[in-house]
């Protein structure tokens, strides 16, 4: 089998520093709104940053991440 990576994907060991270093923003989308005052759902979104400073796109380490077992449900 042949796995093919998106251009521009990062590597273990870039996404170890990126890790390492809390170069990761989390955006909060929300998701529903409940009857309770105050109470949401929300979807929570990784994004990581580059030694620019610069968000990288989710394909760029969706594939790095889920072989480290970094991916939940």
């Amino acid at each position: 089998m042949v796995r093919l990576e998106p251009p521009g994907a990062i590597g273990p060991a870039e996404l170890r520093e990126i890790l390492y270093q809390g170069r990761v923003d989390v955006r909060l989308r929300p998701l529903a709104t409940l009857a309770q005052p105050g109470a949401a759902l929300y979807h929570a979104l990784p994004r990581l940053r580059n030694g620019a400073d610069e968000h990288l796109e989710p394909a760029r380490y969706r594939t790095t991440a889920a072989r480290a077992g970094l991916l939940g449900m």
